[in-house]
Order: C-alpha cells, then structure tokens, then sequence
C-alpha cells in the first residue's frame, strides 16, 4: 500500500501503520511517483479521501490499466472535472463514488 498526501503528519501515521511507501503529493508528479516505487505499474486500487478536484485527476493519472477508482472524499457540488472518455475505455478503468451520511444530510 502506497499513502499519498500533502500533510507530513499523516504521512507519519501512514507509515506508522506499516504502509510499504509514502509520498508527499504537493506538486509532485504523482502517477510518475507510484510508478517509480511499484516496477513501472500504476495502482490497481486508487481511493480519494482528499475534498478536492486535484485529487481526482491525481487518481486517474496513478490507476493501472484495469484499476478501479474510488471516490470517498467529496468535492464541492458545482466542482467539476474534464476527462477524456478514450483513456477511460482503453485502460478500462473503473470509478465509483462512495458516500454515506445520516439520513438528514443534503445530497
């Protein structure tokens, strides 16, 4: 397991609880990064926990083909990101989202 993050403390606990690599994303070329640590392939499984749009195209960049992408942090509801649906099917990439909230929050 890699641990990605642009917070050292994290990065530390991260590496307390045994991850094989951490690596702070603060622009750094991440995909290339995950790379480097795992014999030239991307990550088969990417997880966004980071509220932000750059950790989505971050995600895409580091999937492997055949990866699957998930989506836990959430961005802003008018935040939208580009993508280029040729990649998407070539590398056969998948992408969920996964949310969860009492009852009475807004979607």
């Amino acid at each position: 397991m890699i641990a990605s993050d642009s917070v050292d403390i994290k990065l530390g606990k991260a590496s307390e609880l045994k991850a094989d690599a951490v690596i702070n994303c603060a622009g750094k070329d991440i995909g290339r990064r995950i790379r480097d640590l795992n014999e030239g392939r991307g990550a088969d499984i990417v997880l966004i926990t980071a509220p932000t749009i750059q950790a989505v195209r971050d995600a895409v960049d580091c999937a492997e083909k055949g990866g699957t992408i998930i989506q836990f942090g959430g961005s802003g509801p008018a935040e939208s990101v580009s993508i280029v649906p040729y990649h998407f099917l070539v590398s056969e990439l998948s992408y969920f989202g996964a949310y969860s909230s009492s009852p009475s929050t807004p979607t």
